[in-house]
């Protein structure tokens, strides 16, 4: 299935054991349509009820800030456990804020990672490696 956000393209698949999604284009510039695409990425990869996801969005050339970021977590991610297991790949220019958004999710009681290499992103997705 692909989709269209704005100038951000949502493209997911079920591989069997996980979902992958690809993200490529733009993530929008404000916050509120930045939420609105996060809800629709997080829709998109449970439809089929997956409980592993493989977030790739290393074709994507923009982040939001830090303040941006801490503000999309708190409000859309909720402080509760869940047993979703999502593992993001990032280029590397983008590390810095993927290791923050990762630290974000984690502390909202997320199984998230952020890795930068699509091998180890995969084999600790598919693992029960904490």
């Amino acid at each position: 299935m692909v989709y269209e956000e704005g100038a951000l393209r949502i493209e997911v698949r079920d591989e069997g054991e996980y979902v992958r999604v690809t993200l490529s284009g733009r993530f929008p510039e404000s916050l509120p349509e930045y939420i609105e695409v996060f809800a629709r990425i997080t829709v998109t990869a449970r439809a089929g009820g997956q409980k592993r996801i493989l977030a790739d969005a290393r074709a994507v050339p923009n982040r939001s800030n830090l303040s941006s970021t801490f503000e999309l977590v708190s409000i859309v991610v909720p402080d509760e456990p869940d047993d979703t297991r999502t593992a993001t790949i990032e280029a590397p220019e983008f590390e810095g804020i993927g290791r923050f958004y990762e630290n974000l999710m984690r502390n909202r009681s997320r199984i998230y990672r952020m890795f930068l290499d699509e091998g180890q992103a995969l084999a600790w997705l598919l693992s029960d490696d904490d």
